[in-house]
């Protein structure tokens, strides 16, 4: 049998539901390998923790008009995803902000003229700034969320150079772990950032050094397997899942496939136990499986020896290394809280 190669845009649809079936698959464990620290004290997660929280899909609820300004800064824009640790002798007070943004403006200027380079190309570096980023904090274990932000000076104007949001929405913390976390630590588990490798770094390593804390990147394996995150009651635009081809087939680099919102929904309604208010690892499994079969049934491709590299929806797009884009003003608290979550299964010890 000849093999044909597919172009790497070339994008298979399916509509028809009928033939998708229902395939049970073991639930997925996750595990960090992160060393223990003196200042890291999360516990490892239960296994009972919830995959999406309160509800196995997202009610689109708009969100309180004075806070939309700051919601919009997460919205429509590429974020890169980290974890971390308990923030130590972190402190809202806003005279402490001001000297945490003059310890990193001076920081970023002195690697500058050192020649080490912070991605600022021509630009003439100008401050970085500590603010309160108000509106996420919607759980009662919840810290207010905190942005970091670096601009430079360019012919004559300033611009924003580096954006970092750390942030704690609806974060689950038993009583054991409760205990473990003085009040001299502050709780922001997810981190996003957006801006050039270089002042990334530099940023990342003073709030390290500054609040003796781990930041690591957040992969998106396991949200890659939790396309429920993104569906919405109506959602009518189609969910995406990209696939990376191995090296080993010559000419073909990815295959992308489309499923209508509709079928999409049916499909999940149909694995999804009815009524209930939580999604297990089981049922997750058992969704990508299914479209999976149904996809070699039609193509002879065996989508499930190869890895998912990104899952887009009408709510977000999400990239295996970290990367997010929130689409829709409406579910960022969801988006968020789910990512929490994630967060704190990894810098579990």
């Amino acid at each position: 049998m000849s093999v044909v190669n597919t172009p790497e845009a070339q994008v298979v649809r399916f509509i028809d539901s009928n033939n998708l079936s229902k395939i049970n698959s073991a639930s997925h464990h996750y595990k960090s390998p992160w060393p223990m620290r003196r200042h890291t004290p999360y516990t490892k997660t239960p296994q009972s923790r919830r995959i999406i929280g309160k509800s196995g899909h997202l009610p689109r609820t708009p969100p309180d008009e004075a806070l939309v300004n700051d919601w919009k800064l997460l919205v429509n824009k590429t974020w890169h995803t980290y974890c971390l640790t308990p923030l130590y002798n972190f402190s809202y007070n806003p005279s402490q902000l001001k000297k945490y943004s003059r310890h990193l403006s001076a920081q970023l200027k002195a690697e500058a003229n050192k020649g080490t380079g912070v991605g600022t190309d021509e630009a003439l570096l100008d401050r970085a700034v500590f603010r309160v980023f108000k509106g996420l904090a919607v759980g009662a274990d919840d810290s207010e969320a905190v942005e970091v932000t670096v601009t430079s000076k360019r012919s004559g104007s300033t611009q924003t150079q580096f954006n970092a949001v750390l942030i704690s929405v609806e974060a689950d913390f038993d009583e054991a772990e409760q205990m473990k976390v003085a009040n001299d630590f502050t709780r922001l588990p997810l981190l996003l950032v957006k801006g050039p490798a270089a002042t990334t770094s530099a940023v990342l390593n003073f709030l390290q050094t500054e609040f003796d804390c781990i930041i690591k990147p957040l992969m998106f394996c396991p949200i890659l397997k939790t396309p429920p995150l993104f569906l919405t009651e109506d959602s009518k635009k189609p969910i995406e899942l990209l696939y990376s081809v191995p090296e080993e087939v010559k000419g073909l680099q990815s295959i992308t496939m489309t499923i209508e919102a509709k079928d999409a929904k049916i499909l999940w309604d149909r694995i999804h136990e009815e009524g209930s208010s939580e999604v297990t690892g089981e049922e997750v499994a058992a969704y990508i499986k299914s479209l999976e079969c149904h996809f070699f049934r039609h193509f002879r491709v065996y989508l499930a020896a190869m890895k998912i590299t990104r899952i887009g929806t009408t709510v977000a797009f999400v990239g295996h290394k970290g990367k997010l884009k929130i689409l829709s003003e409406n579910q960022v608290i969801h988006i968020l809280a789910y990512l929490t979550e994630l967060a704190l299964a990894n810098t579990a010890v």
